[in-house]
């Protein structure tokens, strides 16, 4: 489906106005959105479905900037100043953990943050995080 809007766009802007332009540059904004969307569940998952992500984010880019052919697709994002999806995943957990940390809310997910360390540090008087790791099989 990605790909479907992506080759709609391109046809819509060759024959449209400019109204109907900036309508589908909304929609290639939601679909940047859908990138977005569920970045916890994709920590860690496979490298090929990863690429299989990047490559759709380096289509969005075509599409967007179809007058920079000449700049690569990760020169593209960096003019777009987006970062390439793995950076973007790590990014949005990044941020929901510090705004958990800072408001205490939502109390589900500040309940499973560790704040202390197992052993007495010189750095405990940092709020620093404790990684836990979990094993997740699926069969």
């Amino acid at each position: 489906m990605f790909y479907f809007s992506l080759l709609l766009y391109i046809k819509v802007c060759y024959t449209a106005t400019s109204l109907v332009i900036s309508r589908v540059y909304f929609h290639l904004v939601l679909m940047q959105s859908i990138l977005d969307n569920a970045n916890s569940i994709m920590y860690g998952m496979s490298a090929s479905n990863m690429h299989k992500l990047q490559s759709a984010q380096n289509s969005l880019t075509r599409v967007v900037l179809p007058s920079l052919r000449h700049l690569s697709a990760s020169g593209r994002i960096i003019y777009l100043h987006w970062l390439p999806v793995h950076y973007r995943i790590e990014f949005k957990i990044a941020t929901l953990t510090y705004k958990t940390l800072a408001t205490c809310q939502p109390s589900y997910l500040y309940n499973l943050l560790e704040l202390q360390p197992s052993r007495a540090l010189r750095s405990s008087t940092q709020q620093l995080l404790q990684v836990t790791i979990y094993v997740y099989r699926f069969w």
